[in-house]
């Protein structure tokens, strides 16, 4: 962990990028943890857009991550409906500049973006046939068996926050800042101590 930034709504402290909520998390990891040129970030689709490629590539970083459906509207790739009836294995190419978008046709369709890879390469994995009850060897691009390689900690991040979950937003059943909300937290571990609460002031 090298940073960490709890989701507060719009009080969220993001830097003011114009990129929209998740761009704007990436570009603060990066500035918050000092991150140098050159090095790549992986991300799920909660963060990845096109502009955030482009501000990436701007600052000298690699940036890769699958990307939603609605985030698509302006790319010309094969209608959803017709996409989905393509074999399995079936991929679709699309380059922008220095981004690579990649779509494939897997159980559901994967669509990745990357401003790291020069070129579209692909390699052989194996998926389960339910109808034959037997292995099939389709292929798969390249960048989405490297996603996967290095998504790992988002995974694991992902696991560890379900294990979590707060189903009670606010206990008090209306809205408060966060420096109450802190202050709250505060007095209430200090009480359960049994230790005294001290309070300062300028005065």
């Amino acid at each position: 962990m090298y940073h960490m930034e709890p989701y507060c709504g719009l009080h969220t402290l993001l830097p003011e990028t114009g990129l929209g909520q998740g761009p704007s998390v990436i570009i603060g990891l990066a500035e918050q943890a000092q991150v140098p040129q050159g090095c790549k970030f992986f991300h799920d689709n909660l963060f990845t857009t096109l502009s955030l490629m482009d501000e990436m590539t701007k600052r000298g970083y690699g940036s890769f991550g699958t990307m939603r459906q609605n985030r698509l509207f302006d790319v010309p790739f094969t209608p959803l409906n017709a996409f989905m009836k393509l074999p399995r294995g079936t991929s679709e190419i699309l380059c922008d500049g220095e981004k690579l978008l990649v779509r494939w046709k897997d159980n559901n369709i994967v669509t990745v973006a990357t401003n790291m890879d020069e070129k579209y390469t692909e390699t052989s994995v194996k998926r389960w046939n339910r109808h034959r009850r037997a292995f099939d060897i389709v292929q798969q691009p390249k960048c989405i068996s490297r996603y996967n390689e290095h998504v790992g900690g988002v995974d694991l991040h992902d696991l560890q926050v379900s294990r979590y979950h707060i189903s009670i937003r606010d206990v008090n059943g209306g809205t408060i800042d966060l420096l109450t909300f802190s202050r709250i937290v505060s007095q209430s571990l200090l009480q359960r101590s049994n230790r005294p609460i001290f309070s300062l002031s300028n005065g």
